[in-house]
């Protein structure tokens, strides 16, 4: 009976080496993704927006919408600012993979978790510029402020 459960409990609880190498795999993947989408967003702004405003593609706001300069602009800008970010971070990230890859589990878990939450704020900063500088520079009718 005993022999039994053993084995049962060997085919469904997963080994703890399995675990954390799943582990690691994953937050190193997650410390890479979310930077590589930055990027492609990046691209996607700055050269494959749309020409005209539209509810459909593009980096859409308030203040960007309100003509083909100010949308333009807006394009321009995020494909910079969200590239730029993308590339700082996705550099970022492999060097961070590559220090994390070796020694302990959960602590390269707990690093590569410190980082996910960085670039999440550096993401909501980079949106919050880009936001700001178009409302500073253009009014809601898409006309520049002077």
């Amino acid at each position: 009976m005993e022999n039994a459960i053993s084995k049962f409990l060997d085919a469904v609880i997963p080994k703890i080496g399995d675990l954390l190498s799943s582990l690691k795999f994953w937050m190193g993947f997650l410390m890479i993704a979310g930077p590589v989408l930055m990027l492609l967003f990046g691209a996607y702004y700055f050269f494959l927006s749309p020409k005209q405003a539209n509810h459909k593609a593009g980096y859409r706001t308030y203040f960007g919408m309100g003509s083909v300069q100010a949308w333009q602009f807006t394009q321009r800008l995020a494909g910079v600012v969200f590239g730029g970010m993308g590339i700082l971070l996705t550099i970022l990230g492999i060097i961070g993979c590559v220090v994390m890859s070796s020694g302990d589990p959960l602590n390269a878990a707990d690093k590569a978790l410190v980082f996910i939450i960085i670039q999440l704020a550096l993401s909501v900063a980079a949106y919050l510029f880009v936001e700001i500088f178009v409302a500073m520079h253009y009014d809601k009718e898409g006309n520049p402020k002077k």
